[in-house]
């Protein structure tokens, strides 16, 4: 888990930037729960054509997820796999 640190903040930056992860990780539940049931080679195929060209993207070279950094981590990871859930979505189509 990626977590702020509150010793680089003053009290107000880290209330925002706290209260923006918050809002990632709900936007990301919302959409995960709604795409997660769903076949596991269509999901995966939506999660791997959501994810390229994001800074959360799969190398399948490796088998894993890799995170392009930003400035500052833990206020983007949230964010970028919120982006490739709900582009997933997209592609999968809601229903």
């Amino acid at each position: 888990m990626v977590k702020l640190d509150p010793r680089l903040y003053c009290p107000e930056s880290f209330k925002q930037d706290r209260n923006r992860i918050r809002r990632d990780t709900a936007a990301f539940n919302k959409v995960w729960s709604n795409i997660r049931w769903r076949n596991e080679g269509d999901l995966s195929q939506a999660l791997l054509k959501a994810s390229h060209g994001d800074r959360l993207c799969y190398e399948s070279d490796r088998g894993e997820w890799e995170y392009t950094t930003g400035q500052y981590t833990p206020t983007e990871i949230r964010g970028a796999a919120s982006r490739v859930a709900k582009t997933a979505e997209r592609i999968l189509g809601h229903r």
